[in-house]
């Protein structure tokens, strides 16, 4: 019977140890996120989107103000309105999750970050955004944090290069 009991306690052990990992790896999530969400902030506000500011805080929407940010652009031939691609960075990952076309919305969505990260890194002046647009679409934790070191920046206007 004690060897029973002992097994218990070391399951109860295990389940506690993974319950702890995961409340770690949540939190550090929230504050990544937050951090993101505050540099967003601070950049609608330093760049002529006050009234959209507050979007920033909103979770899987607030991609939504990089959209806005980015403007029209052409890809693949396809002229994009700015608001156009804010539905779509907000909608192509919900897509995702459904039976069927989730690989498809998965690599329209990796396509698209590309392109709008790549456009909106130059935009803050870097002049090969090439690696971190491959590092922000693989590394999701890079976006947020390039977004809250950069909070005091004005955008620079980019010229189409497609």
């Amino acid at each position: 019977m004690e060897e029973l009991s002992m097994n218990y306690s070391f399951l109860f052990e295990m389940l506690a140890g993974y319950f702890a990992v995961l409340i770690i790896i949540l939190l550090i999530g929230i504050v990544i996120w937050g951090l993101g969400a505050y540099g967003l902030y601070c950049l609608a506000k330093n760049n002529g989107e006050q009234e959209k500011a507050p979007i920033a805080f909103i979770p899987a929407v607030n991609q939504a103000l990089i959209g806005i940010f980015v403007g029209d652009m052409k890809i693949f031939g396809f002229e994009l309105k700015g608001m156009h691609i804010a539905v779509l960075l907000v909608v192509l990952p919900l897509l995702t999750l459904v039976q069927g076309i989730g690989w498809i919305a998965w690599i329209l969505c990796l396509i698209l970050n590309f392109y709008v990260y790549r456009r909106f890194y130059r935009m803050f002046g870097v002049v090969d955004p090439i690696p971190l647009t491959i590092f922000s679409v693989i590394f999701a934790v890079v976006l947020p944090i390039y977004l809250f070191l950069h909070r005091d920046a004005r955008f620079q206007p980019v010229v189409e290069e497609n």
